[in-house]
């Protein structure tokens, strides 16, 4: 048993409604009060804030999480200010724990089983652009923001806490950790299924492409082929969901300038779809953020994805939040290099 405060169970509980409920991808588990890096009850004291003492939050960007292989992305939040922290050699351990035991005299009961995994620090350059009445487009730069991303394989479904394990820091800090719920199946299309065979509104569809794209400026290309019509003609997809103009995540906009970049190199030997998550119609006239019915097809609760097909019409790659250019670059180069002959 490890003994943890009242404070810790209540943000652990929220935290866990977050997941099964919201669609945001960033949980907030700052009402915490407790960090053990070591999960040991002997250092139960040190949860106490204390003056001199750095408040460290996780912040998790992944929420899809599921037994198997999962790309876990998180950023590290200083509590009082408010600020991402970066830091290298970075590393996540995540063990696993029986959840009803929150209940019990405030204590968390471990179940014996933990996982270890380094994570790579990934600095992400964030802007937008927009088109002027010329013509032109002006790109904005909103400076970069620093997270870190662990490929980690997780054996069962429940519970677990996922606490940094390491971290190259001379100064006392406080590092919260951070509940995850780990799903017997992931949500979204798993990584060698055939994805699923949608079909979206296209350009021929609507009056204006302003119906079916926040971009700015939108593109036309990534708007006359449904998925269900690319899947089956033997060239490789990319599908970026995302919506610029009303992205929960805030990290849509980036997202769907990675993409944009992709396309710009190989839209020759690829298909490149944008699906925007929500009714444009409702959410334009406050009608709330409805999502559309390839969202669901997907099985997607949170945004932006991107997926990455193979000509055979199977899931080879994908990204839930932010995601690095060289990522995209990687897996863009494994679905080019097993098309169809």
């Amino acid at each position: 048993m490890i003994n943890i405060s009242p404070r810790i169970i209540c943000t652990l509980i929220i935290v866990t409604i977050l997941f099964t409920t919201s669609c945001s991808v960033t949980p907030n588990t700052g009402n915490s009060s407790h960090s053990d890096s070591n999960l040991s009850s002997d250092n139960e004291e040190k949860s106490i804030k204390a003056d001199g003492l750095t408040n460290i939050n996780i912040s998790l960007i992944t929420t899809d999480i599921s037994v198997g292989s999962n790309r876990i992305a998180f950023a590290l939040v200083e509590e009082e200010k408010n600020t991402l922290i970066r830091k290298e050699n970075v590393s996540i351990q995540l063990v696993r724990i029986d959840s009803t035991s929150f209940w019990d005299n405030n204590e968390v009961k471990t179940l014996g089983e933990s996982i270890s995994a380094t994570s790579q620090l990934a600095e992400i350059d964030r802007g937008y652009s927009h088109l002027h009445d010329d013509g032109s487009t002006h790109f904005h730069d909103s400076g970069s923001i620093h997270v870190y991303i662990s490929e980690i394989m997780i054996p069962k479904a429940g519970d677990w806490l996922i606490q940094i394990g390491s971290i190259n820091e001379s100064e006392d800090i406080n590092i919260y950790p951070a509940l995850i719920r780990v799903r017997e199946k992931s949500l979204s299309p798993i990584i060698g299924s055939n994805a699923p065979l949608s079909r979206q509104l296209l350009l021929e569809d609507v009056k204006d492409i302003y119906e079916i794209d926040t971009s700015s400026p939108p593109n036309p290309a990534m708007h006359k082929v449904s998925i269900d019509e690319a899947i089956k003609n033997n060239m490789p997809t990319v599908i970026v969901f995302a919506s610029p103009g009303f992205c929960v995540s805030l990290t849509c906009g980036t997202t769907k300038i990675l993409v944009d970049d992709l396309y710009e190199k190989y839209n020759a030997s690829a298909d490149f779809i944008h699906i925007e998550p929500y009714d444009l119609d409702k959410a334009r006239n406050n009608q709330g953020l409805i999502p559309v019915s390839v969202m669901r097809d997907w099985g997607l609760q949170s945004e932006p994805w991107v997926f990455f097909i193979d000509s055979n019409g199977k899931i080879s790659s994908k990204f839930e939040g932010i995601v690095t250019q060289s990522e995209l670059e990687t897996a863009f180069g494994s679905i080019r290099n097993n098309m169809v002959k």
